[in-house]
């Protein structure tokens, strides 16, 4: 009997390992560069496999924090969904750490069926957004891949490479969120080169602002925060 236990234990001990050094990772990028809230929770849910594991990672896949800073994890069906609010207790200690290593606030989860086969709404905001220019679609994958970074954005990719360098040598995790970051600034410079409407707060380029201040998702989502408070 304890030859069938002993697997279980050594791979709960990987992932932990996984686990930590990726919210150490975070956690020294975050606090050296002062990543903005988008960064920061697009970084924050890459790391959901971290969080619950195979298979389960495969069949859910988080898609937005709403105003009320819950974590939206859509679910491939209600059985994942069952399976994972068994888990839930465990889940959030570990969201919340992972959280707490960006500095970002998470206050619940919710699983969700209808989002996992769909694109993430604008975090609850979707009834009081601007309309997004039609002259701006959405970039894809090719566009995105072509860019050609400007300087500033490839000093800031070299600085957070070097800090995660002196903070693991775990290659996998490395790349996974240099990745991330990579990602989102090409996507940024695309905007701005497209002329994309800039949040009237952080100053970012974004296809659509959001309520009468003209603010881009992140921005808008902590104003609302704010005014439940």
């Amino acid at each position: 009997m304890s030859d069938k236990k002993e697997p279980e234990r050594s791979g709960r001990r990987r992932r932990r390992k996984g686990f930590t050094s990726v919210s150490s990772v975070l956690s020294t990028v975050a606090n050296k560069f002062g990543l903005e809230t988008r960064m920061k929770e697009q970084a924050f849910m890459s790391m959901w496999q971290y969080v619950v594991g195979e298979p389960l990672s495969s069949l859910s896949r988080p898609v937005f924090i709403d105003y009320q800073r819950n974590l939206v994890v859509g679910v491939r069906d209600s059985a994942v969904a069952s399976e994972l609010s068994l888990r839930k207790k465990e889940i959030m200690a570990s969201l919340r750490s992972l959280a707490s290593s960006v500095g970002i606030g998470i206050a619940g989860v919710r699983f969700d069926v209808r989002h996992f086969h769909r694109s993430a709404p604008d975090s609850g905001s979707e009834s009081f957004a601007q309309p997004a220019s039609q002259a701006i679609p959405e970039p894809t994958d090719a566009d995105l891949d072509n860019l050609v970074l400007e300087d500033s954005y490839l000093q800031e990719l070299a600085f957070i490479e070097e800090s995660m360098s002196e903070s693991t040598r775990d290659e996998e995790v490395k790349s996974r969120i240099l990745g991330i970051y990579e990602r989102e600034l090409r996507h940024r410079q695309w905007l701005a080169a497209s002329g994309a409407p800039l949040c009237s707060a952080c100053g970012q380029p974004e296809r659509r602002l959001h309520g009468g201040e003209a603010l881009c998702t992140p921005c808008y989502v902590d104003s609302l925060s704010r005014s439940k408070t």
